[in-house]
C-alpha cells in the first residue's frame, strides 16, 4: 500500500507513473484481509481484520503533555456508517472491539507492550461523530469507509462534469489526514489559479 500511496502523490505532482503489481489486485499481502474487512464493513458489521490509522503527534510535538514522560497516540479504525451499521455501539460492543483493535496494534513492532503504558483512553463512535460533530451518518473518513472511497478511487479535486467546481477534504483524493489535506489544498490552489488565468 505504501507504494500505491507514493504513486498517487507522484501523480499529483505531475509525474508519469506506472504501477507494477504482482497480484491480480492491488494491496500486496494485506489485500485479502483488507478486502474481507471492507466487505464486512459494507454489510454493516465490524471487521476482525481492522485497518488502522495510527497518529502519534507526540513524535513531532513534545508540548502536548505536561508530563514529559507521557505521550499522545490516536488510533482510528474503519467501521460502518450509521446508514448501514448493525452495531449498537454499547459499552460491551465498544470494549469487545477495543480488544480486537489492541490485538492488532500489539502485533506491530514497537507497540507490543503498549497496553501497560496506557494511562487514559477514550472512544468516538459513529454516534459521537454524528451528534457532536454533525458528521454525515457518523463517518470519520468522508462519505463511506468502502473500498471505492479509498486512495485514488475517491472523488478528485476537480469536477469532470461542472466547470469551476472543486472539492477538498477527507472525502476527496488525495485523502484524509491533516497533512494530506494541506498538501491537497496546495494542489487545488494551483489548479484553480491555472484554470482561471
Amino acid at each position: 500500500m505504501g507504494g500505491l500511496c507514493t504513486a498517487a502523490r507522484l501523480l499529483n505532482e505531475g509525474f508519469d507513473v506506472t504501477i507494477i503489481e504482482k497480484e491480480s489486485t492491488i494491496g500486496g499481502k494485506v489485500n485479502v484481509k483488507y478486502e474481507k474487512g471492507f466487505k464486512l464493513i459494507d454489510e454493516g458489521n465490524l471487521t476482525y481484520y481492522p485497518s488502522l490509522y495510527i497518529y502519534y503527534p507526540s513524535a513531532v510535538d513534545d508540548t502536548l503533555c505536561s508530563d514529559k514522560n507521557d505521550t499522545v497516540m490516536n488510533i482510528m479504525v474503519r467501521g460502518p456508517n450509521l446508514k448501514v451499521s448493525r452495531i449498537k455501539w454499547n459499552i460491551s460492543e465498544i470494549q469487545n472491539y477495543r480488544n480486537v483493535v489492541m490485538d492488532t496494534v500489539t502485533k506491530i513492532e514497537g507497540l507490543k507492550d503498549i497496553e501497560k503504558h496506557i494511562k487514559f483512553e477514550g472512544y468516538l463512535t459513529p454516534y459521537d461523530l454524528r451528534d457532536r460533530f454533525n458528521s454525515y451518518y457518523g463517518t470519520a473518513f468522508g462519505l463511506s469507509p468502502a473500498l471505492y472511497q479509498s486512495i485514488y478511487l475517491r472523488p478528485h479535486l476537480k469536477s469532470k462534469e461542472i466547470s469551476n467546481l472543486y472539492f477538498i477534504g477527507s472525502s476527496t483524493h488525495p485523502g484524509n489526514g491533516v497533512s494530506i489535506i494541506i498538501d491537497g489544498t496546495k494542489v487545488l490552489t494551483k489548479m484553480v489559479i491555472d484554470d482561471n488565468k
